[in-house]
C-alpha cells in the first residue's frame, strides 16, 4: 500500500501532467499577449509604445506580467504549458497554506484528510493549471488566513514583521490579479475586529 509521503508527489507529478496536456482556454491567448506586451514596456523602461489587447490595460496585470516573465526562460514552444505549470504550483501552494491553517486549527490528521479533499475536488484540481485568475487569489486568500492567525498568534516583534511583509507581498499579489480581490478579504478583517 502507498504511504501518504508516496501518494502525494505523486498526483502532484499527475497535476503537472494534466498542466502539460491540458490544452488552452478560449482567452489566454489575449492574457499571455498583454502581459508579453506589458513586459516589454517594462523592460524598456517606457519607450516602448504599449498598446492593450481589447480593454485589457485596465486590468491589474501583476500575475500575468510576473509569469510571462518566468515563463520566458523556457522554450517558447511550450510557452502555454509552463503558464499552466506555474498556475498549478501557485494554486498547490495555497492548498499546503490551507492545510497548516487547518493543521493549527485542528490536528495534522484532519489537515492531512483535508488536503486530500481538497486536491481531489473537481473544482479546485480542474481549474490548478489552466486558470490564471480565480486560483492565484485563492491561494493568496489562503496564505493570508494563515499569516494573519500566525500574525495574531505571535509575540516576537521580528516575526511579526517578517508576516506583515509576506501580508502585504500576497496582497499585492491578489489585488494585481483583480482589484475585487480586496473585497474577499473582508470576512477576515470582520474576524480580526
Amino acid at each position: 500500500m502507498l504511504s501518504k509521503k508516496t501518494l502525494i508527489p505523486i498526483f502532484i507529478l499527475f497535476g503537472i501532467y494534466c498542466s502539460f496536456i491540458i490544452g488552452i482556454s478560449y482567452d489566454e491567448f489575449f492574457h499571455i499577449e498583454n502581459a508579453k506586451k506589458r513586459l516589454k514596456y517594462l523592460f524598456s523602461l517606457g519607450i516602448y509604445d504599449y498598446s492593450s489587447v481589447l480593454h485589457l490595460k485596465y486590468y491589474p496585470g501583476l500575475y500575468d506580467t510576473l509569469s510571462s516573465l518566468i515563463v520566458s526562460a523556457f522554450p517558447k514552444n511550450y510557452e502555454n504549458e509552463f503558464h499552466h505549470v506555474l498556475n498549478f504550483l501557485v494554486g498547490i501552494s495555497g492548498l499546503f497554506a490551507l492545510k497548516k491553517f487547518v493543521k493549527i486549527l485542528f490536528s495534522k490528521k484532519t489537515s492531512d484528510i483535508f488536503f486530500i479533499l481538497c486536491l481531489f475536488s473537481p473544482l479546485y484540481f480542474g481549474h490548478l493549471g489552466i486558470n490564471p485568475k480565480d486560483t492565484i487569489i485563492a491561494s493568496a486568500n489562503f496564505w493570508i488566513l494563515y499569516y494573519v492567525f500566525k500574525y495574531l498568534t505571535t509575540n516576537s516583534d521580528i516575526s511579526r514583521s517578517s508576516i506583515s511583509t509576506k501580508l502585504g507581498l500576497l496582497i499585492g499579489l491578489g489585488a494585481g490579479v483583480r482589484i475585487m480581490f480586496l473585497g474577499t478579504l473582508i470576512p477576515i478583517i470582520i474576524i480580526i475586529i
